[in-house]
């Protein structure tokens, strides 16, 4: 069957005349896209930070003396936190790491795929800000014996960058979910620079 030209049928819920999506079009780009968030939030990202800038996987401790992988041990500084479980620490944005690491020159960021961390056992100090999360021997074994590390970056720590990162956390301004984190850092010839609404002034 074929229309003429005032025979177009009705297109109910579509955009009127003026090119205005209708309130049906308006709910379901809104579903759509609460739909994509909820998906990207769900693929369990996490960052691991380090002075190494040559690493590509974590490996379980009995293997620590491979070249280019970090295994899991007991941090030597961390005296009021659990000194048996072996870990390598890990967080769900680069901004949360970077608050537990000491001022240095170059930090190097390293990206992690796969949901394989575990929660802290006993008392973290600023676990309610970092969200630290550790991998351990045991969940390596879970991903099969070895976890994928994906080079991002590096990131100067200097005392401006932390004194920016310190206020803008409590003012509640920087996201903890790697999506919207992206929001927060301008990358620049591989190296990670906070964006200027993040800046100490």
């Amino acid at each position: 069957m074929r229309f003429g030209a005032n025979d177009e049928p009705q297109r109910i819920g579509m955009e009127d005349q003026s090119g205005t999506p209708s309130p049906l079009q308006h709910r379901n780009a809104t579903i759509a896209h609460i739909q994509t968030y909820v998906l990207l939030s769900n693929q369990m990202t996490l960052y691991h930070l380090s002075k190494n800038k040559d690493l590509d996987r974590i490996v379980d401790s009995s293997r620590s003396e491979l070249p280019n992988a970090i295994s899991p041990r007991v941090p030597r500084k961390c005296l009021a936190e659990d000194q048996r479980t072996k870990r390598v620490c890990v967080a769900p944005t680069i901004w949360q790491c970077l608050m537990s690491m000491p001022d240095a020159d170059w930090i190097y960021v390293y990206r992690i795929d796969e949901e394989v961390a575990s929660a802290p056992l006993g008392n973290i100090g600023d676990s309610s800000l970092t969200q630290e999360k550790w991998v351990t021997d045991e969940d390596i074994s879970r991903a099969g014996g070895e976890i994928p590390l994906v080079y991002r970056g590096r990131v100067n720590k200097t005392r401006l960058l932390r004194e920016s990162l310190n206020v803008a956390s409590r003012m509640g301004k920087l996201p903890t979910c790697s999506v919207e984190e992206q929001s927060v850092w301008i990358e620049l010839d591989g190296e990670f620079r906070l964006q200027d609404e993040f800046q100490c002034r």
